[in-house]
């Protein structure tokens, strides 16, 4: 009788599904809830302040380093509004890879590399505007390219995780 070979953990860690640990899908969700927040609040900054909702702008400002919306007034003329609608779908696709993540459908992850993207072009577009460059520390700046970079890894992560099946004969 000869013995079975017997997979070893890091075999079998392989062999696991990330989106199968209860702990991991809320992980996940809850950083995805975050973003969106995130980006919520940038468009909802961004159109208050275009569609002159200015107690809106001035209540959201208040949440803001320096509780004071005026400093950002000179960004907010030069941002388009296109930008705060672009933010909005931003904060929708989070939202719904956040919740086909819980449910653990495979598709969050084209969704969610589709967020990364759009969230990376959004970033370096910012960057190229000098007004924004200067409006913001360099600190700031990069934690908003820090966030990106951790969401681009974890939807590389459930890439890489994810279950390959071949096609039915």
């Amino acid at each position: 009788m000869t013995p079975r070979p017997v997979a070893g953990p890091v075999a079998r860690f392989r062999l696991l599904e990330l989106l199968d640990f209860r702990l991991a899908r809320w992980a996940i969700a809850g950083w995805l809830a975050l973003r969106a927040a995130e980006s919520l609040f940038n468009a909802a900054f961004v159109l208050s302040y275009k569609l002159r909702w200015l107690g809106l702008t001035e209540f959201l400002g208040l949440r803001t380093e320096g509780d004071d919306y005026r400093r950002f007034v000179p960004i907010l003329d030069l941002t388009p509004a296109w930008e705060g609608v672009l933010e909005l779908g931003l904060c929708a696709v989070y939202v719904t890879v956040c919740v086909q993540v819980l449910r653990r459908q495979r598709v969050a992850v084209g969704a969610l590399a589709a967020a990364v993207l759009l969230a990376a072009g959004l970033w370096a577009y910012n960057e190229s505007s000098p007004v924004f460059v200067q409006g913001f520390s360099s600190a700031a700046r990069l934690r908003d390219l820090l966030l990106v970079a951790v969401t681009a890894l974890l939807a590389l992560l459930l890439w890489r995780r994810r279950e390959w099946r071949p096609p039915l004969a």
